[in-house]
């Protein structure tokens, strides 16, 4: 099949381009006045052609900054999966093999921060994550068995999926269909929809104190897409038990306010101006670390961002989740200095899609806090809020 708009856009001769200006809204300014009226002045016509001669190489200038600024993004690109594709060999064939004694080398660090390439992500995450919980196939199995059984219960009973349900299963239901809707991947005919719904509904027979609570379906989600089921379950219940994600999923809220306050001396320290601006802003970390910490950063940042994120926050722990929301404030900093309270929120509960990982990462790496510091801090609040 011949491409219409290709072959067309091919014969076109520059005169037609020209002509092509000509008819548009700003070539109108070189059109002679129609004939009932008094034709242009010479100097108004002069003046006319200049500011559409200005406007054309304004307009090539413009085009000329996106096409380098793609050029360099591109190259930038492909440096980067060359730098991935070199790691991954060294993963394989060095690290992995020796594990414990090498994961804590400087080598593997300097490895590790430049981020984790995707076809053995899910094999480091899990060895990263140090398991606490022991999670066999048998179990999960049964896990799954028993949430099949309660679904068909509440199926009988509640034909009509209904958002005001107490059911955590049905919670879950409508939760998946809005968990990366982009992707296509988790919704009612996605190839992921079923394996979410089962990792979600067998935590919630594994720990039915917690049960579901929004927030988890994006983290499920992400495991998911780098593991399969079975491992996505064992991580997904093990980053659960982590501290910090323990006491904002189990609703803690005396260790929630330990940690919002451990935060904002990490962010007045890092970035006083900013601080300030929030303060006097009424905004509050509760308003957008909130759904960081809930999320790791997979609802608000692109997907590619958030595995490195969590690449890292695998390595270090619970700091870089507050190091990554500092480096994220300093990034949009000067935007953030212009904006309101609401502006402020609204603008980081979802940041921009365009957001550079190395620029980010950057900004991250500028942010002052040593683990010794953080975690006095956190046991200073901890002591201060009597958390137990």
């Amino acid at each position: 099949m011949i491409n219409v708009v290709e072959t067309a856009s091919k014969a076109r001769s520059p005169s037609k381009v020209a002509a092509l200006h000509a008819n548009s809204t700003t070539g109108l300014i070189l059109e002679n006045r129609p004939n009932h009226l008094p034709s242009k002045p010479k100097q108004e016509e002069l003046k006319h052609r200049q500011q559409y001669l200005q406007m054309l190489e304004n307009a090539k200038r413009k085009a000329a900054k996106e096409v380098a600024i793609k050029e360099k993004l591109t190259e930038e690109k492909y440096d980067r999966e060359e730098i991935l594709r070199q790691s991954g060999k060294k993963w394989i064939e060095e690290i992995i093999p020796n594990w414990q004694n090498m994961r804590h080398s400087s080598t593997v660090q300097q490895i590790w921060w430049q981020g984790i390439p995707p076809n053995i992500r899910g094999k480091i995450w899990k060895l990263a994550l140090d398991f606490r919980l022991d999670i066999s196939a048998d179990l999960y199995k049964v896990l799954v068995e028993k949430t099949d059984e309660k679904f068909k219960e509440l199926a009988l009973n509640e034909p009509q999926l209904d958002s005001q349900s107490d059911s955590p299963l049905i919670q879950i239901k409508l939760d998946i269909s809005r968990t990366f809707p982009n992707l296509g991947m988790f919704q009612v005919g996605g190839p992921y929809h079923a394996s979410l719904f089962e990792i979600l509904g067998a935590y919630t027979q594994f720990k039915p104190t917690v049960g579901y609570i929004q927030g988890m379906s994006f983290l499920a989600a992400v495991f998911l897409l780098n593991m399969e089921p079975l491992t996505a379950f064992a991580c997904f219940a093990n980053l659960l038990e982590k501290p910090c994600q323990k006491s904002f999923y189990e609703m803690k809220t005396t260790k929630m306010q330990a940690y919002y306050q451990t935060f904002d001396g990490l962010f007045y320290k890092n970035l006083p101006k900013l601080f300030n601006h929030f303060t006097i802003n009424n905004v509050t970390p509760d308003m957008y670390l909130c759904n960081w910490i809930y999320t790791l950063y997979s609802h608000s940042l692109p997907l590619d961002v958030t595995c490195r994120i969590w690449d890292i926050v695998f390595r270090d722990g619970d700091i870089f989740i507050f190091r990554t929301a500092l480096g994220i404030l300093s990034l949009y900093k000067s935007k953030l200095m212009d904006m309101k309270s609401i502006q402020i929120a609204k603008f980081l509960t979802k940041l921009p899609d365009d957001v550079d990982s190395d620029l980010l990462f950057d900004a991250i790496n500028d942010i002052r806090v040593t683990k010794n510091r953080y975690n006095s801090m956190l046991l200073q609040h901890f002591e201060n809020f009597n958390c137990k």
